[in-house]
């Protein structure tokens, strides 16, 4: 499967956002930061010890370590918070960059050690940073010296995602952008399971593998909903990766309890991959909307010419060429739910108008076909009067955006004519209240 080469475009407006976070890492730096003097570890590295996290950074130079320390401790924090780890940290951690092929001996270095090339990316560096913080917690979680912990690659991909790749800094302020997922799931594509946690991609800069750290982010999602606490669950994960299972056979046998026995483990990953791309932010493009809406009003129903042909047909046609319609009400209540979905992730001028169209198909439930037929009419009305106030709206907004003018009364005028429009749809929603309300 692959992750959705197609939806690599998506997220490639987003990369300005790693520079932004990077000068934001900087100056946070200066103001957060003890003024106190990085040792030299006699390895030509400068190290610092941060006490809270337990954690020491080694680096070439003094400036390259000043600006680990803030994503290094912000890590650390973020991770123990999600696995549930409240415990003063009693297993050091070292984490470093070298600018040489060198890498420091494990055995002269207490606790875990990490090391990462001069030349890696900030993406690369705070991956196997993550997946450190999470390797120590798996060993102090087992008691153990040495543990081996698969699950720390994807889950440091979902933190990636969480803190860096959509510029937030803090995942407790993070509002995730699910829509290049939630595009997938609605045309059908999911990533598989299996190859999300056991066969992951490699570390890049690249929009395929923010991909790949967004699906792994949504992972955590379904864990939180499902898997109780979470820092007993992650023991469980730990103990049976070190019993040789795969994250997958772990997780799944974890989660078995809330898979009904009729369905696959993966079908019930993608039922839940669909339901939490759904959440964080949800509007979507007024374009999209019509053309999601199009798709929905228009049937596929097979032709007298044979079992392979099929013909379209708009949905208010549904009552006269398809007399056997009400038999399938399955059908009818899936159609309903899609409409309520999309009425969810629409803009909000353009709500009012879907719940005619749900109110329709329940209507056709009831055999009231006339007035479903006029009610499907109304829709499409009340849509496309809609869709252009919305585009005015929209279009406003651009051209204030183009000006760049930000002269008080060109910023007055902008607001009397967007409150011309709100008076407008007030008047429209009411009228279409009321009409309801006389039903």
């Amino acid at each position: 499967m692959s992750y959705g080469r197609s939806q690599a475009d998506d997220f490639r407006a987003a990369d300005r956002w790693h520079a932004v976070f990077a000068t934001l890492l900087a100056a946070l730096l200066i103001l957060l930061a003890l003024p106190l003097p990085a040792a030299d570890d006699g390895n030509g590295l400068v190290s610092e010890h941060l006490t809270d996290c337990n954690l020491t950074l080694r680096a070439p130079d003094e400036a390259t370590l000043r600006q680990l320390v803030f994503p290094a401790r912000l890590g650390c924090r973020e991770i123990d918070s999600w696995l549930g780890w409240k415990s003063r940290h009693q297993v050091p951690l070292t984490i470093e960059l070298r600018g040489d092929s060198a890498v420091s001996d494990q055995a002269e270095t207490h606790g875990l050690l990490t090391s990462c090339p001069a030349t890696a990316t900030f993406t690369e560096f705070f991956h196997g940073l993550l997946a450190a913080c999470v390797r120590r917690s798996a060993t102090e979680m087992l008691g153990k010296r040495s543990v081996v912990c698969r699950s720390d690659y994807w889950l440091a991909a979902a933190f990636c995602q969480k803190i860096i790749h959509d510029g937030k800094g803090l995942s407790s302020l993070y509002l995730p952008d699910y829509r290049p997922v939630r595009f997938q799931t609605e045309h059908g594509q999911y990533a598989e399971f299996v190859k999300l946690t056991d066969t992951p991609l490699p570390v890049s800069e690249t929009a395929l593998f923010q991909l790949y750290c967004l699906n792994c982010d949504l992972l955590t999602r379904i864990i939180e909903r499902h898997g109780g606490d979470r820092q007993t669950f992650f023991r469980r994960v730990f103990e049976m990766e070190n019993q040789r299972r795969q994250p997958s056979e772990a997780l799944a046998f974890l989660l078995q309890e809330k898979v009904p026995a009729w369905q696959s483990f993966q079908h019930w990953f993608e039922q839940n991959l669909r339901q939490e791309s759904r959440q964080g932010r949800r509007i979507n493009e007024t374009e999209t909307v019509q053309q999601q809406l199009e798709k929905l009003l228009t049937l596929t129903v097979l032709d007298a010419g044979g079992s392979q042909a099929t013909r379209r047909i708009p949905l208010e046609d549904l009552p006269r060429q398809l007399s056997d319609y009400k038999t399938d009400t399955a059908a009818m209540t899936r159609l309903q739910n899609e409409l309520l979905l999309l009425r969810r992730d629409a803009p909000p001028l353009l709500q009012a108008p879907l719940d005619t169209f749900v109110r329709s198909v329940e209507v056709l439930k009831n055999g009231r076909t006339a007035h479903f037929v006029a009610l499907i009419k109304q829709g499409r009305k009340e849509f496309a009067e809609a869709v252009a106030r919305q585009k005015q709206i929209e279009d406003l907004l651009k051209d204030a955006d183009a000006s760049g003018n930000s002269e008080t009364q060109e910023i007055l005028d902008i607001v009397e004519r967007y409150n011309r429009l709100r008076e407008d749809i007030g008047k429209h929603v009411l009228a279409g209240e009321n009409q309801r309300q006389a039903e």
